[in-house]
């Protein structure tokens, strides 16, 4: 079995002499990402009326999330856990979103066999070409 060496050279500087664990870190990122999900809609629309109301509604929203969030702090301080933060920020929104155009897709797929199947799609073909 090989020696583990004692050569932090690899670490960037601010997990060098860093306490908390990756696997505190992982978790941590993990809840923080699921929260900033909600935060970044949130403050979508709170930019939104900024942009029109001219007021701080933005600023608002951040220092809210900002109290919320607790774990984001420890999530920082190793690379694991803004890798999983942002992974969560992605992923996670992007599964639903999948999920809902797969559905979508299937559905549209569905009513297109069937009018296929009642030659209502030829007709409509025929139809299309004619008003050209």
């Amino acid at each position: 079995m090989a020696a583990i060496s004692s050569d932090n050279r690899s670490l960037n500087s601010a997990e060098q002499n860093n306490e908390t664990s990756w696997y505190k870190a992982f978790g941590a990122g993990l809840l923080s990402g699921a929260i900033k999900i909600p935060e970044g809609i949130v403050s979508l629309g709170a930019e939104l009326i900024d942009l029109g109301a001219d007021s701080d509604t933005a600023a608002s929203v951040e220092e809210f999330f900002d109290k919320i969030n607790i774990f984001e702090e420890t999530a920082e301080e190793r690379t694991i856990g803004k890798l999983t933060e942002a992974i969560t920020q992605i992923a996670v929104p992007g599964a639903v979103g999948f999920k809902a155009a797969n559905a979508l897709a299937r559905k549209l797929t569905t009513k297109a066999l069937k009018a296929k199947r009642r030659n209502a799609l030829d007709t409509l073909v025929n139809i299309a070409k004619l008003e050209r």
